[in-house]
């Protein structure tokens, strides 16, 4: 579930960008951060 969910954080964190909420887009970027550095989901640490 944890790797659904950072999909989630990233793709908000496209969109918050894409709108210009940048500190919104910071948070889902950073939420998604741990949880790749927790699960070793590294498929999307580029993404980051």
């Amino acid at each position: 579930m944890k790797l659904h969910l950072c999909d989630y954080h990233l793709e908000a964190g496209r969109l918050c960008h894409a709108q210009s909420k940048m500190e919104e887009a910071s948070e889902h970027f950073r939420a998604a951060k741990a949880i790749v550095d927790e699960t070793g989901y590294f498929r999307r640490k580029k993404e980051l």
